[in-house]
This record gives C-alpha cells, structure tokens and sequence, in this order.
C-alpha cells in the first residue's frame, strides 16, 4: 500500500513539474493572431489637371477591433490596396499618387501607380508593394496601442482638362494579436 502511495504521490509530481516546465506550450493557446480589413472611401471631380481626396483609417471603426480592443498585444499593417468604384471618363489615365500619413502629418509612405487607368482597378485592385522599412514605419507607429488613425490621401495628377470623376476605396488589412 505503501508502494502504491509513493508510486502515486512521484507520477504526481512528476506531472505537476512537466506542466509547470512546458506551461509555455499552454500558453500558445491563450492568444491569437487574426486579421482584418477596413475600407475607406475617396471621392474626387473637378475640371482641373489633377484631383485630390484624403480620408481616416480609424480601427475604431472596425467592430473586430473594438471587440477586442482591451485584450489587444499588437497591432501591425499586412497589406494596403487601391481600387476603383467610379470613373467617369472610363478612358480617364493619370499618374496615381497614394500617402499614408500619421494625424500630426508625418508621412509614414508614399507610392506612386505611375501612367494608371484607374478603370482598370475596378474588378482587380492594386496592391502596393511596400517595402520592410514603409511596414516597420507604420507598425512602428501602430505599435503604440492609443495610435488608432492612419490619414491615406489619394491624388491624381497629369489628367487631361474636362469634367472627372473617380471614386475609389483604399483597403487597409492589420494583423493583430491578442489575448483570448
């Protein structure tokens, strides 16, 4: 009896010190990475030789973000793209300028989609090709959990004169990791 009480009391302890051991391993499960969009629109038209628009990329306006707003560990940017809603001229071409700037206009990155028909974004957006430092720059800036607003600025330029219009959408994806 004595035997099977000592045989008991080492499996015991011997599970408790593995588990205490490996409890990273468990920890693993307490968080999880998901990620997800948010979309803004840009509305332009006019008569001049370019055209401009800027708007908010809040997380506050991503229910998914708000959800979990207190669990939050990171946020970071996965990818950004550009795409057309409305073109009038549908010929209409032009050298597309997108910006991403913090609020306090400290410009994050610039691209340009140079010689674009915009009409040809409208079944297949564009997606910028950022480099790791314009990704470093804004998860930097994202890395402080009370820094929730992007400013993204649309301009096309080298349009011909006439009346324009081109309304487009900038999808923003994040990646954040959080506690369940």
């Amino acid at each position: 009896m004595k035997k099977l009480f000592m045989r008991s009391f080492m499996f015991a302890a011997a599970l408790l010190f593995a588990l205490n051991v490996n409890g990273c391993i468990l920890d693993a499960f307490d968080t999880l990475t998901q990620g997800f969009p948010i979309s803004v629109d840009i509305n332009m038209s006019g008569t001049l030789t370019s055209l401009s628009d800027s708007t908010t990329v809040n997380l506050d306006d991503s229910d998914f973000y708000n959800d979990n707003q207190d669990k939050i560990k990171k946020i970071e940017l996965l990818k950004i793209a550009y795409r057309t809603t409305e073109v009038v001229p549908q010929t209409l071409s032009g050298n597309i300028t997108l910006t991403v700037k913090q609020p306090n206009n400290i410009v994050l990155f610039s691209k340009i989609i140079s010689n674009a028909t915009p009409n040809n974004y409208k079944d297949t957006p564009y997606e910028l090709q950022l480099t790791q430092s314009e990704i470093q720059s804004v998860n930097a800036y994202l890395g402080i959990l009370s820094n929730k607003t992007l400013i993204a600025t649309v301009e096309v330029s080298g349009l011909p004169a006439g009346p324009k219009t081109l309304n487009a959408k900038i999808d923003v994806v994040f990646e954040m990791e959080y506690d369940l």
